[in-house]
């Protein structure tokens, strides 16, 4: 179907292009963005019908990098989301774990889900784990800007 090593190479060299100077990828995994919301009886269909790509985090953004095309492979920045704005992060799924991330405030919040990851199915690292890092990479980034507002 497709080729998981292409699209984290690829996806990995089109993120380290786009990187501000003091940014830097701590964290990258190949996985599947729904497109339709997900639910435990459409997970298995999400990740069927889910787009492939890229995940990674740095210490600034989050981007996923989709691969499209059947014929010619393209590759481009789907998702790209600054730490700050990420309002909840949420783990759930009973075959599939999935991670979802909340971007915006209340009366204008947008979800990303992200499945199907390499080293989950792998079982090299579990879903729960990439959302406490990712967690911990955000409280970090507004302790920064904490310490920076207050200079």
């Amino acid at each position: 179907m497709y080729n998981r090593e292409e699209i984290i190479d690829k996806g990995l060299e089109i993120v380290e292009n786009n990187l501000a100077s003091d940014e830097t990828i701590l964290f990258y995994d190949f996985c599947v963005k729904a497109r339709i919301k997900v639910t435990p009886v459409t997970e298995a269909l999400a990740v069927t019908e889910g787009i492939p790509g890229l995940l990674a985090f740095t210490n600034h953004n989050i981007f996923f990098v989709q691969k499209s095309g059947l014929i010619k492979s393209t590759y481009e920045i789907a998702v790209k989301i600054p730490l700050e704005q990420i309002s909840h992060l949420d783990t759930s799924g009973l075959l599939m774990k999935s991670l979802k991330i909340t971007v915006g405030t209340w009366e204008e919040e947008t979800d990303h889900v992200f499945l199907n990851f390499k080293s989950v199915k792998d079982k090299e690292k579990k879903i729960e784990k990439i959302k406490t890092e990712l967690e911990e990479i955000i409280h970090k980034k507004k302790e920064m800007e904490k310490k920076n507002l207050q200079m």
